[in-house]
Order: structure tokens, then sequence, then C-alpha cells
């Protein structure tokens, strides 16, 4: 399914514009697709979109949401969660909470959906840093080293040394698209916003860190599948 995302104007007032994923054109028609979000998938309530949530439920683990998609989706659904997981500590989005991950419905497959709802939490006061879900016993993205992606891969029931791999790789990919993208949104019709370049920034730190602070793993994980 491809998606379409433009920043328009229109007279002082901006807006985004972006297809929706969940619905289907079958000739001249379009239909709804079922989509559940992993709080509804896992038995949650609302309320328990966080891992640690002020309602005193517990949300979701990502070992949760992993162990979902090992029972019901296939390996490709299991990396796309991964990538998704790593790429929202690389563009500091601490929203990515259970709701914001979901599971479509396609005829008799199930299948995980796009991203949506992201966001760059460093960039604005009064939004918390802490992340949605904790990766190892960490809560903060910039704190994150090998050996916490490598205990999560772990309790996810990934491979570490892979898990490192794919997390230093997508890294460096959005670390080399980020002028790019800047660009492109800047010559929207509605693009230059002056936060863009704080996102780049902010961004760019987060993925430098990543990178740099892999180096310090745990030797006994390694080897683990």
């Amino acid at each position: 399914m491809r998606r379409f995302e433009q920043v328009w104007k229109n007279g002082d007032r901006t807006y985004l514009l972006v297809t929706r994923y969940d619905r289907q054109h079958i000739q001249t028609h379009r239909h709804r697709l079922h989509q559940e979000d992993f709080c509804q998938a896992l038995n949650k309530p609302p309320s328990a979109k966080y891992e640690r949530n002020q309602s005193g439920l517990k949300g979701p683990r990502l070992a949760d949401m992993f162990g979902l998609i090992d029972q019901h989706m296939t390996a490709t659904d299991k990396l796309r969660l991964l990538d998704g997981v790593i790429f929202n500590v690389l563009i500091c989005n601490t929203d990515s909470h259970a709701k914001n991950y979901s599971v479509l419905f396609i005829g008799s497959m199930v299948t995980l959906a796009p991203l949506y709802d992201l966001m760059c939490a460093d960039c604005w006061d009064g939004v918390t840093k802490n992340m949605a879900q904790l990766i190892a016993d960490k809560d903060r993205g910039d704190h994150l080293c090998g050996r916490h992606w490598q205990r999560m891969a772990k309790a996810c029931g990934l491979n570490p040394t892979s898990t490192l791999q794919r997390v230093e790789a997508l890294a460096d990919k959005v670390m080399a698209a980020l002028p790019r993208v800047v660009d492109e949104v800047e010559a929207m019709p509605a693009g230059g916003h002056p936060m863009l370049r704080n996102f780049e920034a902010a961004i760019g730190i987060r993925c430098r860190n990543i990178r740099r602070q892999l180096r310090e793993r745990d030797s006994v994980l390694s080897n683990v599948g």
C-alpha cells in the first residue's frame, strides 16, 4: 500500500495530507480494513497503553508485543516491529505506546500496520523523555547501550548479535537520509517551519550517540540466538 504525505497550507493554517493505509480500493469501491492496536490485541484497556502507567495498570511490554507476532504473524512482521522500535528510539519518539502500534486484517491475513503518530519529543517542552516501553531496564533512549539492546533481543526472542547490527544499520540509514528528508519537507507548500532544523539536530545527535554506545556490549549474550 503506497502512502503519500504532504505538508500543505490554506490561508494561515498548515496541515498534513496523508493517504490512509487502512483503506483498500477495489475497482470503484473503497473498503475499510479492520485494525486493532496492541492494547486491543493484548486485551489491555486504553489507560494501560504505556508499560508504566499512572493508573497503576501495567501496559504491554515489548516482549508481549513480539510474542503476539510470534503467535499470529510472520518473521517479516517481527523484523518490521524491531525496525519500528529502533526507529522510534532514533527519532526520540517517546509516544510510541501500545496504541500507536497496530495490526491490520486483510482478508485472512494478519500483518503489522505501518508506523503512525510519530514525533520527536526532545524538541518540545513539557513532553516526557521516558520511552513508552522499557528496553532492558532503561526508560530513556539516550541511556541505551549495546548491552541493553542485547537483553531486549533475548527477552523478545530475537538474536542479540543481529539486533545490534540492525540498530547500527538503521542509525546509519537515518543519519544519511536526514539532510535529504529535511530538504524535501522544506520544499513542500508549508514545509519551511523553523522547528524542522531542531528535529534534524535532535535526531542526528540521538543517532550518533546510539551508534557510539553500541560498543558497550554484554559478551555473554553476543552469540545467543
